[in-house]
């Protein structure tokens, strides 16, 4: 059985080997094995990121080995994020069984943060490290959540604790390099963020777009660069900030989520704009290259220019707004007629949430009942930019908020016209998602809402000292929203009512 098993998954068909468990358990179920074998098909299934045949498996095994607490946290474990109640009761029997279980007990903790019952959480995932100091996932989740509220400098201690435990993960380093810039340590920060590229093993493999040394930030003397893409086009849209920066006489090739060609062709002319593609030989269509340098590690070569805009906006004199982003001129007039179709003073361009919902980014954001309590009653157009909207969401918006506009684009993918859109609005309210760099590069008014720290604030929360035109708004993770979207209508009306706006370069009223 194991050596067909083991021959499945090797051969690449770890489907068919999980399928060959179940139906021998459910065939033998009286064999000593069966509930291993059940047990090893949900693990199977896990890989395969197959989560409900992972439960019907340890579901099999319950019933097989009811006294099994490990099965029980497993079962939480896989269930946590479609019903987060079921979770938390696996979770609970587990314990009821292994009282002193650090899995169950974080198991309890993750399903509570799914639940939004953040004032246990912390406390759960304690009780855990109490019981086993040593198990590297409780640690890791607990500076998650300490981080989550907004105290950096405690979750680089537990961070730290989990590496002393295993610091061959370089994701566990890639968290201390977070952590280490929200508090406003670049020079180690930065460097830890490269542990990005790398993925866990014994050694850690580089993950790298192209094999050619690396740009250090040095004179190309004719030389060709390439600037290739990684992580999500958030990121891509912040950290192409540096662009304007990368000089010299060579030819600089920069690769770009095929959405973004377009805008980027305009906005950086004097670079080769190349759409993203499967491979890397397909991206260069026999291109040379070189040097090459991720966009992410951009920063590095002009590390004394950062500190210098972090020390000036300390001292109090933040640097001017980096408008590196050129929307298209023809959609800016094509969208001001929709734009101007409301008869108000302010242009809101807003997003509450990003696509993925899972445990650790449902923190960040607020629900589309809390962004109208911001504007509810104010003479304002809102603008909708979220592109992962539902039916139910836009038609409470039109209902609650009259001047509500939902421009008929596909808003996830023509960010030619998102970025025209928000050209023509005042200011942008948001989570912080891909449209939030859109717009400040753009230059355009960002206020901006989240749990604890970003590390782009460098430790000057709520300023981000390389984006003046953007203000956070942070939670501790036990607040309610309700704290922030007070807290931004205050804003408004100040704004509104022709007192001072307390964001730069917000325009008093429009027209």
């Amino acid at each position: 059985m194991a050596n067909v098993v083991n021959m499945l998954i090797g051969s690449n068909q770890p489907a068919r080997a999980g399928a060959l468990l179940v139906r021998t358990a459910k065939q033998v179920p009286a064999h000593p094995y069966a509930a291993d074998w059940l047990m090893q098909a949900a693990g199977v299934a896990v890989s395969l990121s197959d989560l409900p045949a992972a439960a019907a498996a340890l579901r099999g095994v319950a019933v097989l080995a009811p006294q099994h607490g490990g099965t029980y946290s497993n079962l939480s474990d896989v269930l946590r994020h479609d019903s987060a109640a079921l979770a938390l009761t696996m979770a609970r029997r587990a314990l009821a069984i292994e009282p002193l279980s650090a899995p169950a007990l974080g198991n309890v903790a993750l399903a509570r943060q799914v639940l939004q019952q953040h004032d246990r959480v912390e406390l759960d995932l304690r009780r855990a490290a109490a019981v086993a100091p040593a198990h590297q996932p409780t640690l890791v989740n607990l500076s998650h959540i300490i981080l989550l509220d907004a105290r950096a400098e405690e979750a680089e201690r537990w961070i730290r604790r989990a590496l002393s435990v295993d610091s061959s993960n370089p994701h566990l380093t890639l968290n201390l390099a977070y952590s280490q810039l929200a508090q406003g340590k670049i020079e180690a920060g930065y460097p830890l963020a490269e542990n990005r590229l790398l993925e866990p093993g014994l050694p850690p493999r580089p993950t790298l777009r192209i094999v050619r040394p690396r740009w250090e930030g040095e004179p190309l003397d004719g030389r060709s660069l390439f600037i290739w893409m990684e992580q999500g086009i958030g990121d891509h849209l912040y950290f192409a900030r540096w662009l304007p920066m990368v000089s010299g006489n060579g030819n600089v090739i920069v690769e770009s989520d095929p959405r973004l060609v377009p805008l980027y062709r305009r906005s950086f002319p004097r670079f080769d704009i190349v759409a993203a593609r499967p491979s890397v030989e397909e991206t260069l269509s026999g291109r040379t290259v070189d040097l090459q340098i991720p966009i992410s590690s951009l920063p590095l070569p002009f590390m004394p220019a950062i500190r210098r805009e972090i020390e000036a906006l300390r001292a109090g004199r933040p640097g001017p707004v980096s408008r590196y982003l050129v929307p298209d001129p023809i959609k800016v007039a094509h969208w001001e007629p929709l734009l101007s179709s409301r008869p108000n003073r302010l242009r809101i361009a807003v997003s509450w949430r990003g696509g993925n919902m899972n445990a650790t980014n449902m923190p960040h954001y607020m629900s589309a009942t809390d962004l109208a309590a911001i504007f509810r009653g104010l003479p304002v157009t809102i603008v909708n930019v979220q592109y992962s909207w539902t039916e139910d969401e836009i038609a409470y918006l039109r209902r609650e908020l009259p001047a509500f506009i939902h421009p008929p684009i596909d808003l996830k993918n023509d960010l030619e016209d998102v970025a025209a859109i928000l050209a023509g609005c005042d200011v942008l309210v948001t989570a912080h998602t891909a449209v939030m760099y859109l717009a400040a590069g753009a230059g355009l008014p960002v206020w901006s809402f989240l749990a604890g720290q970003s590390w782009a604030t460098h430790g000057l929360g709520p300023a981000v000292p390389l984006f003046p035109n953007v203000r956070t708004h942070p939670r501790r993770v036990a607040t309610r929203w309700s704290t922030i979207t007070e807290q931004i209508r205050r804003l408004l009306v100040d704004v509104l009512e022709g007192r001072s706006p307390k964001v730069p370069h917000l325009p008093a009223r429009r027209g």
